[in-house]
C-alpha cells in the first residue's frame, strides 16, 4: 500500500473515529455467512430476502439470494467477472449493479430469482465521465435507490468521495452533486429523512458509520458516527435497523469478524 494513501486513511479514521460512537451499543444481531471465498461488496432488501453481490477473481461475478435469517436460498451468476459493487432494488422490478469501468448495469429481478446465469436487461449505463477522480480510477462504487431517486458515488483513496443524485427518468443529468462528500466512502442508504455513509479502508483500520440529515434539497447536516469493526462494505437500512456488510472474505482473518452486523439505530432515525 503506498505510504500516503496509508497515513491519510488512518487520518481519517483517527479523526472521525475519535468521538465516535461504539456499534455494540446498537448491536442487534451478528452473523457470519458460508460462502465459497466469493468477497462481498453490495447487499439491498427485496421484500423478505437479501440479495448480496460478490466477487471471486477468475470467476463470474454472482448475486447470493437470502432469506430473511440469511440461510442461503440460491445462487445466481452475472454475466461478466467484473468486481461488481453497489446494489439496490427500485421497489418494482429492477435491480441496479455499479459494473466494470464506471457503468451500472440493470437487471430484471424475476431474472436473478429465477436463473442460474443472467444478462442485464438493457445495455449498461455510462457514468464513468461523471463521477471519475482525477487521483483514482475507480467510479461509481455504490448506489442507492430512494423514491424517484438513484444516489451514485465513487471511492477514492486520497480525496474526498463525489456523491452524485439523479431522477431515475433522468440519468444523463444530475439533480444535485455533493462534493466532498465523505472519505473512503464503500456505501450509502437511504430514507425519507436520513443518508447514511459506511467508510473503511484496509484491516488495520476501524469503519465508521456516518448519520446525516438531509433537507428537500439534499443539504447534509451531520447527525452522529458510530465506529465498527474494519472492512465494512455496502449498508441497507430496515426501518431503523442498519444492515452492515463486510467484506472480510479478502483477509485470512475472516474467522475473527462477522460478515453482517445489525445495528438498530432507533436513538438516531426518529
Amino acid at each position: 500500500m503506498n505510504k500516503d494513501v496509508l497515513l491519510t486513511s488512518m487520518n481519517f479514521f483517527f479523526k472521525n473515529g475519535k468521538n465516535a460512537k461504539n456499534y455494540k451499543d446498537y448491536l442487534v444481531d451478528n452473523i457470519k455467512i458460508k460462502n465459497e471465498e466469493f468477497i462481498f461488496q453490495g447487499i439491498t432488501k427485496v421484500e423478505e430476502m437479501y440479495l448480496v453481490t460478490a466477487y471471486k477473481p477468475g470467476s463470474n461475478s454472482i448475486i447470493f439470494i437470502y432469506d430473511n435469517d440469511f440461510d442461503l436460498i440460491r445462487r445466481t451468476h452475472l454475466y461478466n467477472n467484473a468486481h461488481v459493487g453497489g446494489i439496490c432494488y427500485d421497489g418494482n422490478s429492477t435491480i441496479y449493479i455499479t459494473d466494470k469501468h464506471g457503468s451500472i448495469s440493470i437487471y430484471d429481478l424475476n431474472e436473478i430469482l429465477n436463473n442460474d446465469l443472467v444478462y442485464p436487461k438493457n445495455k449498461q449505463i455510462d457514468v464513468s465521465n461523471k463521477l471519475i477522480n482525477i487521483f483514482e480510477q475507480t467510479a461509481c462504487a455504490y448506489i442507492q435507490h430512494h423514491r424517484d431517486f438513484l444516489f451514485l458515488g465513487n471511492f477514492n483513496k486520497k480525496n474526498s468521495s463525489v456523491l452524485k443524485i439523479y431522477k431515475e427518468s433522468k440519468l444523463n443529468k444530475e439533480f444535485k452533486i455533493i462534493e466532498n462528500f465523505e472519505s473512503l466512502v464503500q456505501g450509502v442508504t437511504v430514507n425519507d429523512k436520513y443518508i447514511l455513509v459506511s467508510s473503511s479502508f484496509g484491516i488495520l483500520n476501524k469503519s465508521i458509520v456516518s448519520i446525516y440529515e438531509y433537507d428537500k434539497d439534499f443539504n447534509l447536516k451531520l447527525v452522529d458516527k458510530i465506529k465498527l469493526p474494519p472492512m465494512i462494505e455496502q449498508i441497507h437500512l430496515d426501518g431503523t435497523k442498519l444492515i452492515c456488510l463486510f467484506e472480510i472474505n479478502c483477509y485470512t482473518k475472516k474467522d475473527k469478524y462477522d460478515d453482517i452486523l445489525i445495528l438498530d439505530l432507533l436513538e438516531f432515525l426518529h
